[in-house]
């Protein structure tokens, strides 16, 4: 107990020394505040004005305002570190995993990294922006909660889609003849290949650019059938309605109005996710009754290797940019099968079989490497990499839903046919986690 709680208060004090040996400087909500050592204190400055200080108390660091009003602690916990408000609620937290460390706000959503680029910490929001450095490479601790005080303007919005919706439909109009109605969510039209699940994102003005092309388009189709999720009478975030294929319509303006939107009076902006992939549902069940439609592609994210550094174990071990995780030899889990249309649904299910095995010994890393020139076709192997050691593995990685060997629409296909690969893979005798049916 005695070794345990010496670990504890110099892991704490290791982290306050890490911010008292360099400057750290970083924008917030459009501050920058710097950090900079007094004795065993770490002053914050914002524009030659005291916004606070951090100084270890016992074994947690305390954070307190310009007045000397504590506005918040952190506090390790195994190798995270834990930061409360004044009033002892967690507002967020800072892990390690591989050779960054990641920060989350208290809802679970990621709201920065920091990662050490030769001899400096570099900072990142939760966008992937820049947004500060310290001069070393210790990566010092954020204070989280004297961030608080300055708006806090750098977490995320809450995860969700945007659904293209028809917010309008003129009296007497086209679209209002077709049976087009407000509220309806567009999927697609047939005759098209695409449907706007191709599309979606949690960006509106992202949904917006992607889809604009597609809808300028079918303006000069004569005799076009659009193809709409109903919404049920009254329903929110919890798809009950109906898929409806309007009549044909003429060619030119058809007197409506669309719009990627984050929330609408059918869904919120946190139910959106989770309402898009039950509209999907009922689209497939709308399509397998024998209708006329575009087929359904649900884009899935995968986690591909986007840097290794010469002379890390990642290197020794053979990985390379552009591989693609599929698992950890030896361990359950399979990181196809973590492949998902959300991406934070994707990374923190990564993120959380990552940082279990930091500490494991002969780690072994399957992943599937691409042919040269591939898109969309997956005509690459699979590779078991070297074993690796606790420690860092020098390598970043991304998860994303598109990338250089595949399309956003053609991920979900791109994926099985990676599974097939694989699934081959282990039949030849191979060692790695088994996919799920």
């Amino acid at each position: 107990m005695r070794k345990y709680r010496f670990l504890f208060v110099a892991l704490v004090a290791m982290l306050l020394a890490s911010c008292a040996c360099a400057e750290l400087k970083i924008t917030i909500a459009g501050k920058t505040y710097t950090g900079r050592p007094l004795g065993n204190t770490v002053v914050y400055q914002v524009g030659g004005q005291k916004l606070g200080e951090a100084r270890q108390i016992g074994d947690s660091v305390s954070y307190r305002d310009a007045r000397g009003t504590e506005v918040g602690t952190a506090k390790p916990l195994g190798d995270a570190i834990i930061f409360r408000d004044g009033r002892g609620r967690e507002i967020g937290t800072r892990k390690p995993l591989g050779d960054k460390h990641i920060y989350r706000d208290g809802r679970g959503l990621e709201i920065g990294e920091a990662r050490v680029l030769g001899w400096k910490t570099q900072y990142t929001n939760g966008r992937g922006l820049i947004i500060g450095e310290a001069d070393t490479k210790d990566m010092p601790l954020r204070p989280l909660p004297l961030e608080l005080l300055l708006g806090g303007g750098d977490a995320p919005k809450v995860h969700g889609l945007c659904l293209p919706q028809i917010t309008n439909v003129k009296a007497d109009g086209a679209a209002q003849a077709a049976g087009l109605m407000a509220n309806d969510i567009i999927i697609g039209c047939r005759g098209e290949a695409w449907t706007t699940f191709d599309f979606m994102g949690s960006e509106q003005g992202v949904v917006q650019n992607r889809m604009r092309p597609k809808m300028e388009e079918i303006k000069e189709r004569d005799g076009l059938v659009m193809i709409v999720y109903r919404p049920g009478a009254g329903e929110k975030d919890s798809a009950a309605g109906t898929i409806v294929a309007s009549a044909p319509m003429p060619a030119g303006l058809r007197g409506y109005v669309w719009k990627a939107q984050e929330s609408g009076t059918t869904f919120t902006r946190k139910g959106s996710l989770a309402y898009y992939e039950q509209i999907a549902d009922i689209y497939r069940k709308w399509l397998a009754d024998g209708n006329d439609g575009p087929a359904l592609r649900l884009p899935v994210c995968l986690l591909r290797v986007t840097k290794v550094i010469p002379g890390s174990q990642a290197e020794a071990s053979g990985m390379r940019i552009g591989d693609i995780f599929i698992g950890i030899a030896g361990q359950e889990g399979n990181f196809l099968d973590y492949a998902d249309t959300s991406y934070k649904r994707t990374f923190d299910k990564i993120e959380a079989k990552l940082v279990a095995t930091q500490k494991v010994r002969d780690l072994r890393i399957i992943v599937y490497r691409p042919a040269k020139g591939e898109k969309n076709a997956a005509a690459g192997e699979i590779v078991a990499l070297l074993p690796m050691q606790p420690g860092k593995k020098g390598y970043s990685y991304l998860v994303s839903e598109d990338a250089p060997t595949y399309t956003r629409s053609g991920s979900s296909e791109y994926a099985a046919q990676i599974r097939a690969l694989y699934a081959k893979w282990l039949e030849a005798g191979n060692e790695g986690p088994a996919l799920k049916q």
